[in-house]
């Protein structure tokens, strides 16, 4: 809506200020060749704030992962307790691409495209005679089938790879069918996404190799909180975590409430900011699907309920 008010004269432009929240709008912003960007911290416009908002804000926020975003004008891209951070894929990438033995272009097909659906996953990864793994590219986003179907297509070719990997939990054959009509002949396996009982298989799997990290990998309860979090959540151990989480729902309960309070997303529960609470609890994916509105609608839902 903003471009339809800069329509007049030769060479119009507008001037926007905004927490640098990592939404897909604010992300085309910044990779539009057109647009200029400036940075402001906080205490550089220290003369025009009030001295108590510096002592209290600044001074709590000031280190923190929300003060890099609030106060030093910082987009965090990482999601708070994710397993691969962008400084470790960083640190892991290769300067020269090996000899690979093998090459595939992976798909995860989406149900939807529109703009609060899930992205398509397409990766092209492939492997060396030793065995190591290599993420070659990663073409996710917001496609309609025969889309996704192209652009997986495309990085088959350019890639010069052995074969096209589909998951079908979502398509079925209709998954085959929409790459055959872009290519007829292209290698093609269809694979079914680990789900349900498959995931504690996999799970014993991972626990016979190290317990710990196995139980840190994993989300649990209703809250789909990560293992990795169990002290945030008041646990002295993962494995006490996870017993807890077994245990019943109110422990489950119980350890979300202290992953908030801990985690200082409690006081975003009580002001109802569902944007801010949002944006910390599920990360910066949460504006792409709606995340804050869900919650916003739910609230408003129990609010009538009780009234």
């Amino acid at each position: 809506m903003l471009m339809f008010g800069l329509r007049l004269g030769a060479d119009p432009r507008a001037v926007v200020t905004t927490t640098p929240r990592p939404t897909r709008f604010i992300r085309d912003l910044l990779a539009d060749p057109k647009v200029a960007v400036t940075h402001g911290r906080t205490i550089e416009n220290q003369e025009n704030l009030a001295p108590a908002f510096l002592d209290q804000i600044v001074r709590r926020y000031e280190g923190t992962r929300l003060g890099r975003q609030e106060l030093d004008a910082e987009i965090l891209e990482d999601v708070p307790g994710a397993l691969w951070s962008h400084g470790v894929i960083d640190a892991a990438r290769a300067e020269v691409t090996p000899e690979l033995t093998r090459i595939v272009v992976v798909i995860d097909p989406a149900v939807s495209s529109d703009e609060h659906a899930d992205e398509t996953g397409i990766v092209v990864a492939g492997k060396d005679a030793n065995g190591n793994g290599y993420v070659l590219a990663d073409l996710s986003g917001r496609y309609t089938p025969t889309e996704w179907a192209k652009a997986a297509i495309a990085a088959y070719r350019a890639h010069q790879a052995d074969r096209v990997v589909a998951e079908i939990n979502n398509g079925g054959e209709m998954v085959e069918a929409t790459l055959r009509i872009v290519d007829p002949g292209v290698p093609y396996t269809a694979v079914h996404g680990a789900a349900g009982a498959h995931q504690y298989d996999r799970l014993a799997e991972a626990i016979a190799l190290d317990q710990d990290a196995a139980l840190q990998s994993a989300s649990w309860g209703m809250f789909q909180i990560l293992g990795l979090n169990f002290a945030q959540c008041g646990f002295a151990a993962v494995a006490d975590y996870v017993a807890a989480m077994c245990a019943s729902e109110g422990a489950q309960l119980a350890a979300f409430c202290g992953f908030c309070q801990k985690g200082g997303l409690d006081r975003y529960l009580r002001a109802h900011d569902w944007t801010q609470f949002a944006l910390a609890y599920n990360g910066p994916g949460e504006a792409d699907n709606g995340y804050d509105e869900k919650l916003a609608a739910a609230y408003q839902r129990r609010a009538a309920a009780n009234a």
